[in-house]
């Protein structure tokens, strides 16, 4: 969601380089006020919860420490296996920047991979051209997995990857493919290696089908996985068997069932466009680990709902940078940064993302480089600390839709007020169109209000 915001925020900053006709009006006292104020942070009153799967007791918190050995880094994978087979509450692993890296070079050949396949099924009518771009997807996740496969023992020694490449392809794809498909039930820490190759292999091969097959309209056959799997078992490389594999996603389009739901093959496209643009992150983030001291990921309750929140700890002096094409970048400042996020309300259909600086860390929105340069002669947009992004939904998925969205931020001046705020407004008429080979979703009706805030004036951007 910050990164949607921030591209809306692109957009908007392009557009006064054009001189799309800005409004300004003042503001008189402290209206700014008005709009500019912190929701209650839940997070210190909130308690651990006490979860369990079938008995066990699962962690509420975990912590990837950067370890600057190799060897400090297995013995910390080690311990957290039996730390979650003991029912803590909190475990830990170690990851060496080297580890990172080697992570972060798998994250950008998958990422690719998105990217070709996006660019093979966009506009594509033909069932031939939507099987051939599928399989050699797959191939390319079936490589990944022999990865892994190579850590199991079997291969000791001859492996062309480094143990530390390895190791961390091992840690940050269970982290990805946990998030990428539901099903993958990736267990952090109580697997041997060959049996993580294979819990990812079944997950990377599910999450794929299920986007491909969603795409083009169409349930996943449940034995899709199975038979695709036995082809690549067959062969010596995965390249080998993209012919077969390719024949039998034919096959299954053909004889598949159409997808339940209007929204089924939209969603999926929205997933392709998606995909790449966070594995970019997650790639960009990977390769900066030696700037950090660890990463948080924690859940708590507050009696009613799950909160959950992701604690940054950066190096002292360092800054960690988020960035991408002419986006504002994210700058992670030195210290620590919890950025806890508040599920939506039912009442007021809020959605609630708060930052925290902690040690003197922050998140600050920074506009760097000459279009923002050129963006200030029309509208002065200072760097800002973020501190509040709220979210606001109203409508479905069909019809009448509106999205109203507010980033509330301090700039760093001093003896000044510092508030800062962009409040967006979007309105919007969505209705299915049923195509010969998908379903598409057309936006009609849609108006857009952008306003950035400073203590004395509004700035107002309307199409």
């Amino acid at each position: 969601m910050m990164r949607t915001s921030l591209a809306i925020l692109t957009l908007l900053l392009l557009a006064l380089l054009a001189g799309c006709g800005i409004e300004k009006q003042p503001l008189s006292g402290d209206q700014i006020g008005q709009y500019w104020y912190l929701e209650e942070d839940p997070w210190p009153g909130a308690v651990k919860p006490q979860w369990h799967i079938a008995g066990h007791r699962i962690p509420t918190k975990f912590t990837i420490l950067k370890k600057r050995s190799a060897d400090a880094a297995i013995f910390s994978l080690v311990r957290t296996g039996f730390e979650v087979m003991q029912g803590a509450d909190e475990v830990q692993v170690g990851i060496t920047p080297e580890e990172a890296t080697g992570g972060a070079n798998l994250l950008r050949r998958a990422r690719l991979a998105l990217v070709k396949l996006q660019a093979n099924l966009s506009g594509s009518q033909s069932a031939d051209r939507w099987a051939k771009a599928v399989s050699e997807m797959l191939v390319t996740a079936e490589d990944i997995s022999r990865v892994l496969e190579e850590a199991s023992g079997g291969e000791a020694g001859k492996s062309s990857r480094t143990a530390d490449e390895i190791m961390g392809y091992q840690m940050l794809l269970q982290v990805v493919v946990g998030q990428f498909s539901p099903r993958a039930n990736v267990a952090f820490g109580n697997l041997q290696a060959g049996q993580t190759a294979l819990r990812i292999n079944d997950a990377l091969m599910d999450g794929l089908l299920e986007l491909s097959f969603g795409w083009a309209g169409k349930q996943t056959p449940p034995k899709a996985r199975q038979r695709v799997q036995e082809q690549f078992a067959k062969a010596h490389q995965p390249n080998q068997a993209q012919p077969a594999v390719q024949d039998i996603l034919m096959q299954y389009l053909r004889e598949a069932p159409p997808a339940e739901g209007d929204r089924k093959a939209a969603q999926f496209e929205m997933a392709l466009k998606v995909a790449p643009m966070l594995l970019e992150e997650l790639e960009d983030f990977a390769r900066q680990w030696d700037k950090l001291r660890s990463v948080s990921l924690e859940f708590r309750t507050d009696g009613q709902q799950t909160i959950g929140s992701v604690t940054l700890d950066v190096e002292p002096g360092q800054n960690v940078r988020l960035a991408m094409g002419l986006m504002p970048t994210l700058v992670f400042t030195g210290g620590s940064c919890r950025i806890t996020l508040v599920p939506t309300d039912d009442a007021t259909r809020e959605t609630l993302i708060l930052f925290q600086s902690q040690r003197g860390g922050s998140c600050e929105i920074r506009y760097e480089g000459l279009v923002y340069a050129l963006a200030r002669l029309v509208v002065p947009v200072d760097n800002a600390v973020l501190r509040e992004i709220r979210l606001q939904r109203h409508g479905t998925y069909r019809g009448w839709n509106l999205t109203n969205v507010e980033l509330l931020m301090n700039t760093n001046t001093i003896g000044q007020d510092n508030r800062r705020m962009y409040a967006m407004h979007f309105v919007q008429f969505r209705q299915p169109v049923r195509g010969p080979f998908d379903v598409d979703i057309v936006s009609s009706h849609q108006s857009q209000s952008i306003s950035y805030l400073r203590p004395a004036m509004r700035y107002t951007w309307r199409k």
